[in-house]
């Protein structure tokens, strides 16, 4: 229970607790993304021609590469084959008796929790848990040497035979049925289990949040859905396993395909479940993946820098995806609405100015920027026609902080005079 205050009377209000399971799956993804990127960045850009993941999505290959080269494999190739010890509770340290119905926490429901409105009794909190991964890295060369070689460098560049640690920025997934609870409470509007001002919703959250809350195009079930950045999430990896190396096949009187294979284990921070309390009982649930093309691993090397080339701040950064993955326009006022920047927008229209002088915009597909994109002003769309080979396009805005306050002040001081 919590108190609060109102024309200095004092009331007892009481909280219901519910519990949200997130998707494993995601933490799986980001530890099978980030031990393929931990391995491919010991060597030299574009060494490895060939890289095949184990459970990643099966037109992976089919958007990079062309016929001849999916049905050859090219050395080196690199084959990554992940895991998960589902056994794995750090010594019952995660381990729940209570279940889903007694969460034992210690301290008071409300403390602890990075989502705090008080104004309203919504307070949403994390438990975290560690996940096991054993992984098994297979390189194929086509010469003894190259195999010796290689496995010289792996030694070192690995440092195979003892441990090492990282500090990642991460994004966990939010149960999007913990989304909608809030969402309702606060009197959003929902329209087929979405909401509809995610503007307007975004800056709500992030203004009532210890940590950002962002919204991302998520791969796995092609839905734009809520995330949390979390920065020095401590992670481990033990290559305490000696390499191993074989003989190669041979064909005819030649000696190929000669192989290194290289065991490690990740232990990576992933959330365990999310804590909800409020004075309206909700019945939240764990996340189902209903999709029959989902994979255990769908691979997103993009990741717009915080500032652009002229040093402004990023405002916002989603996706947008096509069925033929043909995109000729995207529109884009509706990532404006629900706040002033669409107002200063057309107040610098008016002045005859274009509002390219505070607003930026960067378009990612196939692992690059792209740039060859006009901006429709008046229709409030990008205009690419284009054809990408990727599932989406990563849209990034950047906005100019200083001319954005110096316009709403101005905005402001003329209708201010207009009273007077």
């Amino acid at each position: 229970m919590i108190h609060r205050s109102d024309f200095n009377r004092w009331e007892q209000i009481e909280l219901f607790g519910s519990l949200s399971i997130p998707s494993e799956v995601h933490g799986y993804s980001i530890g099978v993304e980030f031990m393929k990127e931990w391995l491919i960045n010991k060597f030299p850009k574009d060494h490895f021609k060939t890289v095949y993941i184990n459970g990643k999505n099966v037109m992976d290959d089919f958007r990079r590469f062309n016929k001849e080269k999916i049905l050859t494999i090219e050395k080196p190739a690199l084959a990554i084959v992940p895991s998960i010890n589902v056994d794995y509770d750090r010594d019952n340290l995660d381990l729940e008796l209570g279940g889903r119905d007694v969460l034992v926490r210690a301290s008071k429901s409300y403390k602890d929790a990075f989502f705090s409105d008080f104004d309203n009794n919504l307070f949403v909190g994390i438990q975290l848990k560690q996940l096991e991964m054993p992984f098994n890295f297979r390189i194929r060369v086509s010469t003894r040497a190259q195999q010796l070689d290689t496995a010289n460098f792996l030694k070192m560049a690995c440092r195979v035979g003892a441990t090492q640690k990282h500090f990642l920025s991460m994004d966990f997934h939010i149960p999007m049925d913990l989304i909608l609870a809030i969402a309702g409470k606060m009197k959003f509007e929902i329209r087929e289990q979405k909401i509809v001002n995610i503007v307007e919703f975004l800056q709500y959250l992030n203004s009532h949040s210890l940590v950002p809350i962002t919204y991302k195009y998520r791969t796995i079930n092609g839905h734009s859905e809520f995330f949390i950045r979390l920065d020095n999430v401590y992670t481990h990896i033990s290559n305490l396993d000696q390499l191993s190396l074989d003989d190669g096949t041979r064909s005819g009187h030649i000696d190929n395909n000669f192989h290194i294979e290289m065991n490690s284990i990740l232990k990576i921070v992933v959330p365990s479940y999310y804590f909800f309390y409020s004075n309206t009982k909700y019945n939240t649930t764990y996340e189902q993946l209903s999709s029959s093309l989902e994979a255990l691993y769908t691979y997103r090397s993009i990741e717009p820098p915080n500032k652009n080339n002229k040093g402004w701040d990023q405002y916002l950064s989603t996706e947008w995806a096509e069925d033929n993955g043909f995109i000729s326009t995207i529109p884009f006022k509706e990532l404006f609405e629900g706040g002033k920047l669409l107002d200063v927008i057309e107040y610098t229209k008016t002045l005859g100015v274009s509002p390219s002088i505070f607003l930026d915009f960067s378009l990612y597909a196939e692992t690059k920027e792209m740039v060859d994109y006009q901006i429709d002003w008046d229709k409030m769309e990008l205009v690419v026609n284009k054809q990408i080979m990727d599932e989406a396009c990563k849209i990034t805005i950047y906005i100019d902080k200083g001319y954005y306050n110096e316009q709403v002040t101005a905005m402001k001081n003329i209708l201010s005079s207009r009273v007077e």
